[in-house]
């Protein structure tokens, strides 16, 4: 198969197929949830994503800003024009009314009309002990990306404030990005690497537990605290504001604390493949 291809065709499937996890995440909410608006939101939430993969169409209007998490094996060989491949997959898949066009210049606000831009789409890049490519389309939408948050707080701030500081950004923000969400939160690095962490935080598979014991138990209070808030789904409230929260963390500098947000929505799109090169083929 074409590489272009399959790069369409994941791109697809990220807007029009929730992953199972997330899907069955919000199935368990249903069944915990008292309240009946809650019980129905999240009802409605299910139905709207057979239906999208029924009829293989976006779980969203908004398909985002398209982003790529792209994992090169240190033995991959085959070098070509990955930035380029995405762009065209990206204009194709817009072509096609799979993504529909939401990207525009920041000043002038003209319409590219195909989801390509300077910098867009945006592409992370990691390395990883193997001998292929992994490339996960995980696009963002505008609700969630606009409650995305950074603070620089005074270093050696225990656990206890990032709760605090947390927990005032969740209550602040109520039902915007949709709830129930997905709450990534970047700590240490740099500015730039804390809000890749969160945003890393914010994809990572629903069944992936914290490495790190000491960030597990953190996850596991501010999801509890989240959820105490009674926000619920879409704001109008519940016992599940948060599907989960997850925590990406890097050293820093000893005068320096950064904490980012980063969220994905109930609509936790994401897909992923591993790319393989038989000759002049790719393979899935």
């Amino acid at each position: 198969m074409y590489l272009r291809e399959i790069l369409v065709k994941l791109i697809e499937k990220g807007v029009t197929h929730l992953p199972g996890d997330v899907e069955n995440a919000l199935l368990a909410a249903g069944r915990k949830e008292k309240s009946s608006i809650a019980k129905a939101n999240i009802s409605l939430m299910l139905k709207n994503i057979g239906l999208a993969r029924k009829e293989n169409v976006p779980i969203c209007q908004d398909t985002g800003v398209p982003v790529f998490f792209v994992r090169i094996g240190r033995r991959c060989d085959h070098v070509f024009d990955i930035e380029g491949e995405l762009r065209q997959a990206v204009r194709i898949a817009t072509s096609k009314s799979i993504l529909r066009p939401n990207i525009v210049e920041p000043l002038s606000r003209e319409n590219s009309l195909d989801n390509s831009g300077a910098g867009i789409p945006v592409v992370h890049y990691s390395l990883f002990d193997g001998s292929h490519l992994e490339i996960t389309f995980a696009p963002k939408g505008a609700g969630t990306e606009n409650m995305s948050a950074l603070w620089m707080i005074r270093p050696g701030s225990g656990e206890k404030e990032i709760e605090k500081l947390v927990l005032e950004k969740v209550t602040a923000m109520g039902g915007k990005p949709c709830p129930p969400y997905i709450l990534g939160i970047g700590v240490g690095g740099t500015s730039e690497k804390c809000l890749e962490l969160a945003k890393i935080a914010s994809i990572r598979p629903l069944r992936e537990k914290n490495k790190d014991k000491r960030l597990a138990l953190l996850e596991g209070r501010l999801l509890s605290l989240v959820n105490g808030t009674g926000i619920g789904p879409m704001g109008l409230g519940g016992r599940t504001t948060a599907l989960a929260v997850n925590i990406e963390s890097a050293s820093c500098h000893t005068a320096t604390m950064p904490i980012a947000l980063a969220l994905s929505c109930w609509a936790d799109r994401r897909a992923s493949i591993a790319l393989r090169r038989h000759g002049h083929t790719w393979m899935v």
